[in-house]
Order: structure tokens, then sequence, then C-alpha cells
């Protein structure tokens, strides 16, 4: 491999134009939540992360931040996750990470499916 094509991971996140990093907000109306009291408000925030893991697929390690915010006039959850997908690589013959969104949200379509 050319030494000129080498990059460390820090190069490659910041010379990067792609998304390194994606920020999702949960919620819902005022009245959803004046009917729940703190132990269903905290059922859903967990339902929401159970979203996160089982249908948009990513895992444990790629979610770097989940704060759920119960201070402001309706409870939200704000949830940080790396799109890190483990590929192979056919011109260096062996698997590679990469980051990438497109293997968890396809497109608009399938994200207002979701």
């Amino acid at each position: 491999m050319r030494s000129d094509r080498k990059k460390s991971f820090y190069q490659m996140v910041n010379d990067s134009k792609s998304v390194v990093a994606d920020e999702m907000i949960f919620t819902s109306d005022k009245d959803f939540f004046d009917k729940l009291n703190k132990e269903e408000i905290m059922i859903w925030a967990e339902e929401s992360l159970k979203f996160v893991y089982e249908d948009l697929g990513y895992k444990k390690e790629q979610v770097i931040h989940a704060t759920l915010h119960m201070d402001e006039t309706t409870p939200h959850i704000h949830i940080v996750v790396v799109p890190l997908v483990k590929k192979f690589d056919k011109r260096v013959n062996k698997e590679k990470y990469c980051i990438t969104k497109g293997e968890y949200i396809k497109s608009s379509n399938h994200l207002s499916k979701l």
C-alpha cells in the first residue's frame, strides 16, 4: 500500500466529508406526556433505545451518548450514534471499518417508514 494513502483514524474523521455521527431526538407532544408518570416515561425511553437497536440496527457500542431530558416543556431523548460498519475491501483483501449512514437509514422513504 502506498504510504501517501495511509491515514490515521483521526485523519479519516477530520478529512471526511461523510457523516461521522448522527444525533437523533425522540419526543412527542405535551398531551402524550401529560398522561404518563415518571415510571411510564422511563419505559418510553427504554422503548426508544430499543428502536435504535432493533429497528435501526445499531449496536450498544455504537451509541456514544443517550440522555433523557425531563427539564423542558416535553421530555425528550438525545441519542448520538456512530454509523460504523465492517466491510470487506477487495483492494486490500481484508475487512475494514468504514463510517456509513446508508447501512442504517437507506433513504428518506425508509426513514419515513421507520
